[in-house]
């Protein structure tokens, strides 16, 4: 019976398969984001407060112009 250590483990993230899991995570990230965006648009104001304050705590660039429209 083998025991895995954080070395083998980080090992074993290193291997070729591993940046999918990266990119399937930016994917998500991207997602989120264009979501939050769409949701500043909202009609009700909660909605629109929520997703403000959600945008500003990941602090993604791309979230900038939107937050700062009137």
């Amino acid at each position: 019976m083998k025991t895995e250590t954080i070395v083998d483990k980080k090992a074993e993230s290193k291997k070729v398969g591993a940046p999918k899991k990266s990119l399937q995570y930016s994917e998500c990230w991207r997602n989120l984001v264009e979501s939050l965006i769409q949701a500043l648009n909202d009609e009700n104001p909660l909605v629109r407060w929520a997703a403000a304050g959600a945008l500003g705590e990941l602090a993604d660039t791309r979230a900038l112009t939107p937050l700062k429209k009137p």
